[in-house]
């Protein structure tokens, strides 16, 4: 027996096989990194509730119809009432819906919420868009250790009322700790907002984030028939309509409107307020616009869809005179129709999105200096309006560049 061959093709045989088994074990290595990369992200976003298309609600149906489909498995809770046609515009989307009933003991809902995580398992990130709860659903996904835990906030979470400011005091104090203690990201959707939540640190805390709602601007990029829009309203060509758009209450500062309105007639009859949006405080407004005598001029249409079609066939002008906004997104809105603002001075500096679009005007100033700023806008050549879209496109509202930021912000999160 050539014993020298012998031993040879043994050493070769296991080289063999250890070459195999080393192959075997870099392929298995290879797919596993392949599946953990196509394996799609889990992300949960929960609102306070799906009973009408607000602002956050507006915002969350654009990003997901931009989001990309391929990375990301995308499912909402509602804290409260879900509408059946709110769940069915999510669900064509890919969205899935859910509902976890929020009550007032916190400790159910804690309790409720974390069973609810712990059932549907494996979210790798939770996104929170109400101030309501946030501190209970935040504790709740730390405890699971779902990775990466966001609150978004939309709008100042902190307003000051002297008589109970101690107490607005000491509970901001805790939820500023909670949030930083139970969150990896904390989104605000302007400075203003961030710096309402967190004081000066929101600009050094590596947490920290401006995020502002996208929108999507080619909706508004088209003509409608000013004539036939206002015949179908039963509204009478020959006037100049004035508009606010938004829900009807005290923090918009509708009554301040009214008296605004009523110094414009003094100078020009042919201007008719509208009042677009559904509020609390609709009849004080009504009763309001009666005592001034000026109830003939002023017209509440309420909450509409398709609101673009409203600036473009309808309005002349928006005035919000607001005295806290989180943003103002109707002013963006406005923009993109091509038609001019005035607003509180206060609101966010990130509206001006459009050089000479949008004049602001202090708070302080009474409603007569108001009422001839308004006329001054109207009468000025919209020379902004043709380049709008190169402002815009270009801008932190574009929903393109919105949701491709939001990705970046749940990619470096996770890695």
């Amino acid at each position: 027996m050539n014993y020298k061959a012998v031993y040879k093709s043994t050493i070769n045989l296991i080289f063999r096989v250890l070459f195999y088994i080393s192959n075997a074990n870099y392929l298995l290595r290879r797919n596993e990194i392949l599946n953990q990369d196509t394996i799609k992200k889990k992300v949960l976003h929960v609102v306070i509730c799906l009973s009408k298309k607000g602002g956050i609600e507006e915002w969350l149906l654009n990003v997901f119809q931009y989001h990309s489909k391929s990375d990301y498995e995308i499912h909402l809770v509602s804290l409260n009432y879900m509408h059946n046609t709110y769940i069915e515009l999510y669900n064509n989307l890919g969205v899935q819906t859910h509902r976890v009933d929020c009550n007032d003991n916190i400790f159910h809902f804690h309790k409720n919420f974390k069973l609810f995580l712990s059932k549907k398992s494996n979210f790798d990130i939770i996104h929170v868009h109400t101030k309501n709860f946030s501190e209970s659903i935040l504790l709740a996904a730390y405890e699971l250790n779902i990775p990466t835990r966001i609150l978004q906030t939309h709008a100042n979470s902190f307003i000051s009322i002297p008589f109970f400011k101690w107490k607005l005091n000491i509970r901001h104090s805790f939820k500023v700790w909670w949030v930083n203690k139970f969150s990896t990201k904390i989104l605000a959707v302007s400075d203003e907002v961030g710096e309402n939540l967190l004081g000066q640190k929101f600009y050094t805390n590596h947490k920290s984030f401006v995020l502002a709602p996208g929108l999507s601007f080619e909706r508004f990029n088209k003509s409608i028939d000013k004539k036939a829009f206002l015949n179908k309203l039963k509204l009478p060509v020959e006037y100049r309509y004035i508009g606010h758009v938004g829900r009807l209450h005290t923090i918009k500062n509708q009554t301040f409107l009214l008296d605004i309105y009523n110094d414009i007639l003094k100078c020009a009859s042919n201007f008719k307020l509208v009042f677009i949006g559904d509020g609390s405080d609709k009849e004080y407004l009504i009763q309001k616009s009666k005592k001034l005598k000026i109830s003939d001029q002023v017209i509440f249409l309420g909450a509409k869809d398709n609101i673009e079609n409203y600036f473009l066939g309808l309005l002349d002008v928006l005035v919000f005179p607001s005295k806290h906004e989180g943003l103002g997104r109707v002013v963006i809105e406005a923009q993109a129709a091509g038609i001019p603002s005035v607003i509180s001075s206060h609101l966010p500096k990130s509206l001006d999105v459009v050089p000479g679009a949008v004049e602001r005007v202090s708070l302080d100033e009474p409603a007569e200096h108001w009422a001839e700023v308004i006329i001054k806008k109207l009468n000025e050549k919209n020379e902004w309006k043709e380049r709008r879209f190169d402002y815009l496109n270009n801008s932190p509202f574009s929903i393109d560049k919105n949701v491709e930021i939001l990705e970046k912000i749940y990619t470096n999160s996770l890695e």
